[in-house]
């Protein structure tokens, strides 16, 4: 086996693992920085796979968002990711939100949820009731 036949096998690797990402796979990174873009958060290093949890720090100051992108129709949330993400969270004062996108094939986004534990709900009424 020569080099050329190596440099051929890890193309044809590139390029068939690049094909198998679905579009919501593709999305991904692309929401994580669009969102701590319009939030002015920042992005963890290695999208929370790392020692930081999460994928978005400080977003409008006050959130630790986990992003997630489907292409289905409905989304799956397990109690165990909601304790994950408040665990890395609180901690830092900040508050836990998961991110929803609902894209179609092309990656266009159709619509998007936020999910926060429902003590939020409190802190967000009384926000709205002291504007």
């Amino acid at each position: 086996m020569g080099r050329e036949h190596f440099l051929h096998r890890q193309a044809e690797k590139d390029r068939k693992g690049k094909k198998s990402q679905s579009p919501a796979h593709q999305r991904s990174l692309k929401q994580e920085k669009e969102l701590a873009i319009r939030g002015g958060g920042r992005q963890t290093v290695g999208s929370g796979n790392k020692r930081e949890k999460g994928d978005i720090k400080k977003y409008h100051g006050v959130f630790r968002v986990e992003a997630k992108t489907t292409t289905k129709k409905s989304f799956s949330v397990k109690r165990e990711m909601m304790e994950k993400l408040e665990d890395a969270s609180v901690p830092h004062g900040e508050f836990p939100a998961m991110i929803i996108e609902f894209i179609d094939d092309n990656q266009n986004v159709l619509s998007e949820v936020a999910i926060v534990p429902t003590y939020m709900l409190r802190v967000i009424a009384d926000g709205i009731h002291n504007d």
